[in-house]
Order: structure tokens, then C-alpha cells, then sequence
């Protein structure tokens, strides 16, 4: 998560949307990394500098609106220093201004549309295994030049089923 002015006056958060995304992926295929900036207040340039040095193969962000400027810059400015890394916007944000991010941002590659947790593991299995049958239920993309959308995905019923990860956050920052 990253800066926009607005939310870090209300104290650090615990990005749960991201916890409860990190616990569904299979740890066994993937090494994931939370990396909560906006929270332990530095500024994007860092920030960027960090996801670098990380080296990522893929980066998901999250975003409300009013942190979707910062969000997208931090895409921008990721894929100029690592190249081919593919780029992922979630978020209430995303949720409903998907079309207008792909259309207005080549820097992002994927929107998650809705909840992610299912949506986004599957995502990950068909870009890194090249799993396809179309874009998953709640993905959206660029496909041939043209926006798509995999379709609506029926929102999860029993939360209690999901496995967050809350082994991923640094405990420290969040006061």
C-alpha cells in the first residue's frame, strides 16, 4: 500500500484485503511478500527502490480511490525499472473503474474486479502455468488491444473458510 494524503492521518492499518488475498495462494508455488509502505511511512521513490531490489515477478496492489493516483503511479514507475513484471490493481477502486484503468494505464495488466482471494490465485496459476480457458471470473484485462472481463464472481459466503496470513506482516508498524 503507498501513500494518498488522506488515510495515514487516521493511523498505520493492517492491509487485511492483502493478508486474507496472500493466504489463499499456494505457498508451495509462489513466495509471497507484503510490503505495507504507506505504513511504515515512506515515500514512493523508496518504495520503488525496495520493489526492485525484491525483484518481483509480479506486483498486486490495492487501492481506494482516494489512494488509486498513488497506486498507479507505483505500477508505472515499477514496470520502468523492472520491465516484464506483471502488474495487478485490486480494490474497491479497481472494483469499479477497471475499464477506464486498462484503457488509461498500460502499466497495468490485470484488474482484480470484486473479491480477490479466489479470482486472483487463479490468475496466478494461469499466467505463471499457463492454465487458460479465458480470463478467471473477476479478472479483467487487456486481450487483442480491447478490454475484457472474465465476468462477475459470486462473492464468498463462508469467510470463516478463507486463511489469512498474518504471518506475512511486520508486526512492528502497526501501533
Amino acid at each position: 500500500t503507498y501513500h494518498c494524503g488522506v488515510l495515514e492521518c487516521a493511523g498505520n492499518w493492517m492491509p487485511l484485503a492483502l493478508v486474507h488475498l496472500a493466504g489463499e495462494i499456494d505457498k508451495n508455488k509462489y513466495e509471497v511478500v507484503l510490503y505495507d509502505a504507506m505504513s511504515e511511512g515512506v515515500d514512493i521513490n523508496t518504495a520503488v527502490r525496495k520493489i526492485r531490489d525484491m525483484a518481483p515477478d509480479l506486483i498486486a496492489v490495492g487501492a481506494y480511490t482516494a489512494s488509486a493516483p498513488a497506486a498507479l503511479e507505483m505500477l508505472k514507475l515499477v514496470r520502468q525499472v523492472l520491465g516484464n513484471v506483471v502488474t495487478v490493481m485490486g480494490g474497491v477502486h479497481a472494483t469499479f473503474m477497471w475499464k477506464s484503468i486498462l484503457e488509461e494505464h498500460p502499466s497495468v495488466d490485470y484488474v482484480v474486479v470484486g473479491e480477490g482471494e479466489m479470482a486472483f490465485r487463479e490468475l496466478l496459476d494461469q499466467v505463471f502455468y499457463g492454465k487458460n480457458g479465458g480470463l478467471p471470473r473477476g479478472i479483467a484485462a487487456r486481450v487483442d488491444g480491447r478490454t475484457a472481463f472474465g465476468g462477475e464472481r459470486s462473492f464468498i459466503r463462508d469467510l470463516d473458510s478463507l486463511s489469512p496470513d498474518y504471518d506475512l506482516l511486520d508486526w512492528s508498524i502497526y501501533k
